[in-house]
Parts: C-alpha cells; structure tokens; sequence
C-alpha cells in the first residue's frame, strides 16, 4: 500500500522460528546444558499472525536415553478450535557442543552458474522481509544441489519489546538453508517450485550463535520425492571449513502456484490476476471507457484455495485488501465457496477499477489502496485517499455466479 506503508502481507512464522520456541521451553528443563541438535521436527500447520496477535502453548517433557538428555515439546495455538499440535520436536542437549566432522566439498551434477543473481534473489523468488534477507548469493547450481553464500544477521529487529533476544539457536542463519531449496526448485522445475517445509529428520549444531555479519556457506544436496516433495540435506560452513550446523533430511512439501497468481504476489501493483471481458460493455452507450472483467475457479487448480487450511486464500486476500476490506472479508460468516467468491470478485473489480484508473487518469495503485465496500443499502461503493484527486468516483458493479466474478 502507498498510503498505509505498515500494511503487510500475509505473515507466516518460518520453521526454524518455531524450532527455536520449542527450544527454549525444552531448555527449561535443562538448566545450565547446552542445545545441540533436535530431530523429528514436524510442522503440521503454519503459524500465520492474521490479527496484532497469536496466542501460542508450549508443552515440554523429559526422555533419558543413553547419557543424551531428550526432550519432547510440543506448540499449540490457542482458540484454534483444535487439540493437535501445530508443530513438535525431539530436542537434544548435552554438555558442551560436540567435535563438528569435517566438512564435506560439494560435487554436482551438471554444474552451471545460477540464473538467480544477488538483485533477483528477493525481488523475483523469495517472499522474505528484510530481517531475514541472509541468501547473498547462489554461487553455484548443479541438477542435484547447490551451494550459496550465507550471512549471519543481526536479531534486534525481531521483537518489539526485546532488543537482544537470548536465542538457542540462530533461528534466521538457519532459517536460509531452505531459501538454498527454494531458488534451486525454481530454478530446476517448471511446475510445483513454490516449496515450504513440513519434517526435519535431524539437525545437529556445532557451535553457537554466529556474531552477526559472520560468512557462511551452505552446501545442499537436494532430490525429488515423487512429485509432491523435495527431501535435502544441508550443511552450513564457516569460512575455515568448520561445520556450524548440518541438517539431515530436510522435507519440503511443493506448491504448484499459477504463474499469473505468483506473479501477482511479487508485484501485487502491477500485475492484475482476471481477465478482460469486453463483451458487457460492447453494447453500452455514452459510457466511454467502460471496462468488465472476470475471474473464475478455472483459472486455478481445483480446491487451490481450499487445500492446506486454506492458505492460499489468506494469501490473496492479504496482498489485495485494505484493513477495513480484510475486517469485513473475516467477519464473513458464510459457507466456503462464498467466501471464496467474495474474494474473486475484489479481484475482478479491483483490476477493472486499476485499469481504468490508469487509462483516463493516469493512476497506477496497487490493489490495496482501492476499497470497495457497502453503502447502507449493500451496494459496493468505491473508496481510497485517491478519491480526492478526481471529480467523479468510478461506479462499481458486481457480481458472481457458480465460482466466476
């Protein structure tokens, strides 16, 4: 947005963020020992902060096995209307931090340079915000792996409340091993490239918290599963060669995103998501530049916005609403489909509106700094700090009819 510049996207909690929360809540019942590694990490559902806050419960209980102290925790979200975890981990702690093994070298198949410059790797792939920007390069990209160059950053942008959080982990170094994933499927498939994780088998760590500004390198060994995973092994070296953290089996659960729709999310301002429809104003008169379009479910894969607690759908509407839009879209309290027509239909009449707006006044806004919402009688009336610069207000009409806009 251009007139509300702390309006944001979708937030979702990375992985390692919640690594790091069982973590601390394991530590509690080891006192003074050190963290050094977990295993059977599982994310079963992603922590998404759709309102100023979320309520997480943490549980942790003690396993002895064979001089390892284990614990098992366990991250509930509060008022969620269900009792199984978002996320659980075994986590493993001892008394010092074990001798790291040698570092392996990488060799790849097929090695080339990576497409994915410095400047692309987060305006046209990756969705992170600035505190967790650490990929600085793809320095090398092979049809099994790849290898890039990571930086340690600094951790007081975080928390509002809390300059220097006394992390266990580094959750934000470790956090840029699976971005490694992520340019390597988009730079490898076609379809399905758009990966987040869901299980870790294994992760060890040789040292603590890098002091921020530190050089890295991770080095993935990268294969697909089937066509609906991608299964990686990841480790992060310092400078001398000395491994920091290795994880084993890194699980990434893969998203076969319509290309207008990604695209869409990476420039919500200038890229529009329906169709123009010249048909219905074909016939109209004394009505110059009149201008229709739709959007329909075809458009996308079947049950896309219904799949994976619908987050594809909180996507969208996080990119195209205002606040007062993304109020009145929760307070919804209609069946599923009509929400979802709800929304396609601020598509729809948000790209028509952009267009307009550009053709007879020479205004280029993003989707959501237009408002379209009801006057007393329910009818959509067009709304936004851009209003003032033009002596009439487009008029708006909408409409929807068996999942089309």
């Amino acid at each position: 947005s251009s007139t509300d510049p702390e309006l944001t996207g979708l937030p979702v909690v990375p992985l390692t963020m919640t690594m790091e929360m069982l973590a601390e809540v394991a530590s509690l019942l080891q006192p003074g020992r050190q963290l050094v590694g977990m295993r059977d990490v599982r994310g079963y559902r992603w922590i998404t902060v759709e309102r100023e806050t979320v309520a997480l419960r943490l549980t942790a209980s003690s396993r002895a096995t064979d001089g390892a102290s284990e614990i098992f925790a366990q991250v509930f979200e509060e008022d969620s209307g269900s009792d199984s975890p978002v996320a659980e981990a075994i986590l493993i702690f001892g008394d010092s931090f074990p001798e790291p093994p040698v570092a392996e070298q990488l060799e790849l198949r097929g090695e080339r340079p990576s497409k994915w410059t410095p400047e692309r790797l987060y305006r046209d792939v990756m969705f992170h915000g600035p505190a967790f920007r650490g990929v600085v390069a793809m320095e090398r990209w092979g049809e099994d792996g790849a290898e890039a160059a990571l930086q340690a950053l600094p951790a007081e942008n975080l928390f509002k409340a809390v300059a220097d959080p006394a992390f266990l982990t580094d959750p934000v170094l470790l956090d840029q091993p699976g971005q490694v994933v992520g340019y390597w499927t988009s730079e490898h498939l076609d379809t399905g490239f758009v990966v987040f994780p869901f299980h870790l088998e294994a992760l060890e760590l040789y040292g603590p918290r890098p002091v921020p500004g530190s050089q890295f390198k991770c080095r993935a060994r990268i294969r697909l599963e089937g066509e609906q995973q991608v299964d990686s092994d990841l480790d992060v070296v310092d400078q001398e060669e000395r491994l920091l953290a290795r994880f084993r089996g890194w699980k990434d659960l893969r998203f076969d995103l319509p290309a207008p729709f990604l695209s869409f999310l990476h420039h919500p301002a200038e890229v529009t998501l329906s169709e123009s429809w010249p048909v219905p104003v074909s016939w109209l008169r004394g009505s110059a530049g009149a201008l229709a379009f739709r959007l329909g479910l075809d458009r996308f894969p079947e049950d896309f916005f219904k799949q994976h607690g619908g987050i594809w759908q909180r996507v969208l509407a996080h990119a195209l609403l205002s606040r007062r839009e993304r109020d009145l879209w929760s307070s919804l309290h209609t069946p599923e489909p009509r929400r979802i027509e709800w929304l396609l239909g601020r598509v729809a009449a948000k790209d028509a509106l952009r267009r307009y707006l550009a053709e007879q006044h020479n205004l280029a806004l993003p989707p959501a700094d237009i408002e379209i919402l009801p006057d007393e009688h329910g009818r959509p009336v067009v709304r936004g700090a851009w209003t003032a610069r033009l002596e009439r207000v487009p008029l708006l009409s909408l409409s929807h009819s068996d999942g089309v806009a």
